[in-house]
């Protein structure tokens, strides 16, 4: 059974302690002027759609770590006749999401790393520089298996060391000595990773 907690527009950003709240409470509070400012993750989620462009069309779709649903509401487009499913761990980003999109797209807040959702259940994950913030990506790339039904296909970009060297090298000259840009793993440690996860 998959289990869906619809996010009503006029939903609360919901409050909470530790790393993963302090992530959703942020990222809940650049919602409204997030899509604005998100031309990387465009370009990348643009790039992985056109990828998916000639695979056969999922019965399931989700949009794992969706955000304000800009890419949901791509998916929608791209397989009408599939079910989409936005997934977000932020409270207002579930909330500027479901403002923004038609009611076809349904909306679940959940963590990435324990996913409500059963076995076998989705045909395609979508999961567009998400990742990268996870403590834990492991336990992300296991939940993705977990719930890919066999022959599905699981989309995902992320953010690797030396992404971002032009932003760290501006921010080096304009503010020295301090830290402006996250740091991410090297490509290595990421394909050692999933060879590991999802050999």
């Amino acid at each position: 059974m998959t289990i869906y907690t619809r996010i009503e527009p006029t939903a609360p950003v919901e409050g909470g302690t530790g790393t993963k709240q302090s992530i959703a409470r942020g990222f809940g509070g650049a919602s409204a002027t997030y899509d604005g400012a998100s031309r990387l993750q465009k370009i990348m989620g643009d790039a992985m759609l056109a990828e998916l462009a000639d695979t056969p069309v999922p019965e399931s779709v989700l949009d794992l770590g969706c955000g304000t649903g800009w890419f949901s509401r791509k998916l929608a487009a791209q397989y009408p006749h599939s079910e989409v499913t936005g997934a977000d761990l932020s409270p207002g980003m579930l909330a500027e999401a479901a403002n923004q999109s038609p009611g076809a797209i349904y909306w679940l807040h959940a963590d990435a790393e324990q996913l409500p959702l059963a076995e076998n259940s989705v045909d395609l994950i979508f999961s567009n520089l998400m990742i990268q913030w996870s403590a834990r990506p492991e336990l992300i790339l296991r939940e993705c298996r977990r719930i890919l039904r066999p022959g599905g296909r699981l989309a995902i970009s992320t953010l690797l060391d030396g992404t971002l060297s032009e932003l760290k090298q501006a921010w080096a000259e304009a503010d020295p000595g301090q830290a402006h840009v996250n740091r991410f793993v090297p490509e290595t440690q990421w394909q050692a990773l999933v060879e590991t996860v999802l050999p």
